[in-house]
């Protein structure tokens, strides 16, 4: 049915995924699962994109991939050890929701806030209440739009938002937002990724502290003092923000 009603893109023209890939370019590369109607109908219209099963993903897919387009976002669940690489590669990632009719709930929510750099919704399935809570810009569409889409996004250049400093920037948005959990996740990354950078940690601190979360800001300052004692960041962090805040 999805592939009756999927429209082909008459944009630009493409080599064939055969030659691309003998020529060494970057390739838009789709994961799918081949037993899903919905996700051959989408792999048909694109011939220029490489196809592979999300079962069989490697590491190396992900890094040759121009854009990396994922048709389901439950398929991050079986892909545990490629997790940091795809947060890394989160800028080039574009991610379909409700291609099969799936919902999006809260584990659908935190694999999108995590991996997705851009989102695509089935616009009959999109529930306004998890498409508010991303800050990442998501394109409603019918079923039949969706290949569109799809092509005009991997047409335009892609973000950075696998650095801290876009990690911190979607920390603040979340703030901004009073979205705590949002914020929580995104200051979560940009410890994981710049541990040892006071600056990071500074920031860090006065997210927590926009949160509420003073004594947790405390902490922290604390405890990095404890190992890098010689860190002004840190210490204006804890001398200034922590008592105002208390």
């Amino acid at each position: 049915m999805c592939g009756l009603l999927l429209k082909p893109w008459h944009g630009r023209s493409d080599t064939s995924a055969m030659e691309r890939l003998a020529a060494g370019v970057p390739q838009d590369t789709l994961l799918l699962d081949p037993a899903n109607p919905a996700h051959t109908a989408v792999q048909k219209l694109l011939p220029g994109f490489r196809a592979i099963a999300a079962d069989e993903v490697a590491a190396r897919n992900i890094l040759e991939a121009s854009w990396l387009c994922v048709l389901d976002w439950r398929m991050f669940d079986g892909m545990p050890e490629l997790r940091e690489l795809l947060m890394r590669r989160r800028g080039r990632t574009v991610v379909i929701a409700g291609l099969s009719g799936e919902a999006v709930d809260v584990d659908g929510l935190v694999a999108l806030r995590r991996f997705a750099g851009e989102v695509i919704a089935i616009r009959a399935l999109a529930n306004p209440e998890w498409v508010s809570r991303l800050v990442v810009p998501v394109t409603l569409v019918g079923i039949e739009g969706v290949v569109e889409a799809l092509q005009m996004t991997v047409d335009s250049s892609p973000s950075d938002l696998g650095s801290v400093a876009a990690h911190l920037r979607e920390a603040e948005a979340f703030v901004e937002r009073g979205d705590v959990d949002g914020a929580a996740l995104s200051a979560a990354r940009v410890l994981a990724m710049a541990p040892e950078r006071p600056e990071a940690v500074a920031d860090v601190a006065r997210l927590f502290v926009r949160m509420g979360r003073s004594q947790d800001a405390e902490r922290l300052c604390k405890t990095f003092l404890l190992q890098r004692p010689d860190s002004p960041a840190v210490e204006r962090a804890l001398d200034l923000l922590i008592p105002v805040a208390s």
